[in-house]
């Protein structure tokens, strides 16, 4: 039995400058980033945890449990804004990124625990190393003014995400020669290096500002060559050549009247699929998120405001008929406004105090290997009272 701790130490310079002629906007800078990952365990006393059911654990080796890792990262990029026409803006930019990630040498946390409990003395290292990659993203967008109270759009955008370091390297595979364990294959800099798994993004939308009345509707479509999954056995990220999708629909409206109530809802309808051989499936449910409404209404008078808001959390079911159950939390919240300051009473989950997080569910698949799915049962926040003054000078 044990927990982990992990520790990220993060610094960064940003610079924009912005000129404008004309119809023409140009915004322009860079970015730099600097951070230092660092990630331990606590192994805990297993007999006085399993005599009190969990309830008390008593720290007895404290180990590494991910390699530590310094990543720098170096970024510059330009966006521009031109009206082509008064009712039509074209929006486009590109940004160059390069990303250096050194690992430390690590011997496998559970080569460490082993050594901890007497079975071996030493172990042989993971190799660290160093791995860099470059990624330019690009992105380009029309939005046409029908008129001043309706538009409609078009964008294409590109993003980068790198899998976790800390969770793809060090792993490796161990065998006890002599009282020595020794690295017979693993997961490291040198043979893999890092790559950065890109996304294309397409978007259209319409929205309307009439009277009380507002609204918009999009819909996207990403796609990407990559998947990055989780081994259920060793819990180690993994980048597979899988292609990726998520599709779907944004809207939300909102509409006020005169006498001060006002009322509105907004959703996403997310559909996320992988390519198996040809035939798209559903992704895996501890990746793809779900679909989700919030409903709200609310009322102004005089010094007072009132709303309330509901969430819906649609239920989603993977390709392996894994569930995560959707649930329905409220909230209300009450304001009065003196000379000086506003007083608000908030009441969240005002009905529901007895359901399971998105997380929890997630975490008992994740986690299924272990075969104690009540141990990863982790329930939601319940009814929360919170009370707050704001003064204003």
């Amino acid at each position: 039995m044990s927990s982990s701790q992990q520790d990220t130490y993060y610094s960064g310079i940003k610079a924009l400058l912005s000129k404008s002629w004309k119809g023409l906007n140009v915004t322009y800078g860079a970015d730099i980033d600097f951070e230092k990952f660092e990630g331990n365990q606590s192994v805990y006393d297993i007999t006085k945890t399993m005599s009190s059911g969990g309830l008390i654990n008593e720290t007895q080796y404290r180990l590494g449990r991910y390699p530590t890792n310094h990543s720098q990262s170096y970024a510059g990029y330009v966006q521009a804004k031109y009206n082509i026409i008064p009712k039509l803006q074209l929006n486009a930019g590109v940004r160059y990124q390069h990303i250096n990630v050194k690992m430390d040498d690590f011997v496998g946390s559970e080569q460490q625990t082993q050594i901890a409990m007497g079975y071996g003395t030493s172990a042989s290292a993971i190799p660290g190393g160093e791995s860099s990659y470059n990624v330019t993203l690009a992105n380009a967008g029309l939005l046409y003014k029908i008129n001043e109270k309706h538009q409609v759009w078009g964008t294409f955008s590109q993003g980068a995400s790198l899998a976790d370091p800390a969770k793809f390297y060090g792993i490796g595979k161990y065998t006890l020669n002599g009282t020595n364990w020794d690295v017979i294959s693993s997961i490291n800099v040198k043979d893999q290096p890092l790559q950065a798994i890109k996304t294309n993004q397409f978007e259209v939308g319409y929205r309307i500002n009439k009277g009380g009345l507002r609204a918009q509707i999009a819909g996207f479509l990403s796609n990407s060559d990559k998947t990055v999954v989780v081994d259920k056995k060793t819990f180690q990220i993994l980048v597979n050549d899988l292609k990726l999708r998520n599709m779907g629909i944004e809207a939300e409206i909102s509409y006020s009247m005169n006498n001060g109530v006002y009322f509105g809802a907004s959703g996403l309808l997310i559909k996320s699929e992988v390519d198996n051989k040809g035939e798209w499936q559903k992704q895996e449910i501890y990746n793809a998120s779900p679909s989700k409404l919030v409903t709200y209404i609310g009322y102004n008078v005089k010094n007072w405001s009132f709303r309330f808001q509901s969430l819906q959390n649609f239920k989603q079911k993977d390709e392996l008929m894994n569930v995560v159950e959707g649930y329905n939390t409220s909230d209300l919240m009450i304001g009065y406004r003196f000379q000086f300051g506003k007083f608000n009473l908030g009441i969240q989950n005002l009905f529901n105090t007895d359901y399971q997080t998105i997380w929890s569910k997630r975490s008992q698949v994740l986690y299924s290997s272990y075969g104690i799915p009540d141990l990863f049962n982790y329930k939601g926040r319940g009814r929360t009272f919170n009370l707050s003054y704001t003064f204003e000078f």
